[in-house]
């Protein structure tokens, strides 16, 4: 995560060598039970989103904020990203979302896989004519 932050290539990094001050976020919370208000969000099948995009890159972030953020609604962790300032990167495409579904982890997982395409492209392997 930190290489995909630094990929962004700003001028101003954000410091994070830290380890205990900046860690991964599960933007849709650990817990193993959802909120209502989560399982409202992530819709009939809540349970099996969950279990299946827990722990998947679209749902990771960065952040300094991990123990206020905790298990709270959406809402409540834009609006504390946005409160701070977050001047991570990788949080600016969550700070534009309406909501976090299943949709929005998967597009944002793309987006990301894309960069990281980008970072550590896939080494040429030889053709097998030219063994």
């Amino acid at each position: 995560m930190e290489q995909l932050e630094n990929s962004f290539g700003h001028k101003e990094r954000v410091d994070l060598s830290d380890r205990g001050r900046i860690q991964i976020e599960h933007v849709m919370p650990r817990k193993d039970e959802l909120s209502q208000e989560w399982q409202g969000i992530l819709g009939d099948d809540a349970n099996v989103i969950h279990a299946k995009y827990l722990h998947a890159l679209g749902n990771l972030t960065l952040t300094g904020y991990n123990q206020e953020l905790g298990a709270k609604s959406f809402e409540d962790k834009k609006s504390e990203y946005a409160k701070h300032g977050s001047h991570i990167e990788l949080n600016k495409y969550i700070l534009e979302q309406d909501q976090w579904t299943e949709a929005e982890i998967t597009d944002r997982a793309r987006q990301l896989t894309a960069r990281f395409i980008e970072i550590w492209p896939r080494p040429k392997t030889p053709k097998k004519n030219e063994s």
